[in-house]
């Protein structure tokens, strides 16, 4: 459930304020759990998978100045969001952080349908220290909220959500046929920090008018 609210503030920026309460869990086997979460311990697994209740409060604000919605060619667009979850406002303990992003989009003609296009995104995502499971602290980001990178989108090039951390998983080589290789299963685990740069020179194709065009591309 999110309940929600907008207001223009100054130099026509809007601003939202946003609750929302969530009610779920983590089913998944025991080696899912130790490599994505890093808790092994079957007591620490069993405290994951109960039902979590997740209490975040919100606040974004986006400055646009660019000459389009869908398809700018001059202007810029400015984005920050908050978030933050905590017991003190009803989340449980695996349920905790306070996270941040910002990210900016820029666009200049650069001549007769050409363009040139600059992104830069970051964030930072802070959990608590947990020091009741073993008496050992740990830190738990909800896998949902962490940062994920790659794919057509972010980084071109890398599958999605490949580029970060990530657990590969190699099939016994034993249970192979030797003229096979190993399946091996990548699972991304995410981050607690981003930071994404696009630049990116978009052209129209001779010939093909408005109906295709091309662009060169750095990403990183």
């Amino acid at each position: 459930g999110v309940l929600s609210f907008t207001r223009q503030m100054g130099f026509g920026i809007p601003v939202t304020l946003s609750y929302s309460l969530s009610r779920g869990r983590t089913l998944a086997d025991e080696v899912t759990l130790c490599e994505r979460f890093n808790l092994c311990d079957r007591a620490d697994q069993a405290q994951l998978q109960r039902f979590q209740i997740q209490s975040t409060i919100g606040v974004s604000a986006v400055r646009d100045r660019t000459n389009s919605l869908l398809n700018p060619t001059r202007g810029m667009r400015l984005r920050f969001d908050a978030s933050f979850s905590s017991d003190a406002i009803g989340s449980d303990e695996f349920a905790q952080f306070f996270k941040w992003v910002g990210e900016g989009t820029w666009y200049r003609p650069v001549g007769r349908g050409t363009v040139l296009a600059v992104r830069l995104r970051m964030g930072v995502i802070w959990p608590p220290n947990l020091t009741r499971l073993g008496a050992v602290d740990v830190q738990i980001i909800p896998t949902h909220e962490r940062f994920y990178l790659g794919g057509p989108n972010t980084v071109r090039g890398f599958r999605q959500n490949e580029l970060g951390p990530a657990v590969y998983v190699i099939e016994d080589p034993l249970n192979v046929p030797a003229n096979m290789q190993p399946d091996t299963l990548v699972s991304p685990t995410g981050g607690n920090q981003m930071f994404l740069a696009n630049v990116e020179l978009r052209f129209r194709v001779p010939g093909l008018a408005n109906r295709i065009g091309a662009a060169v591309f750095v990403d990183a």
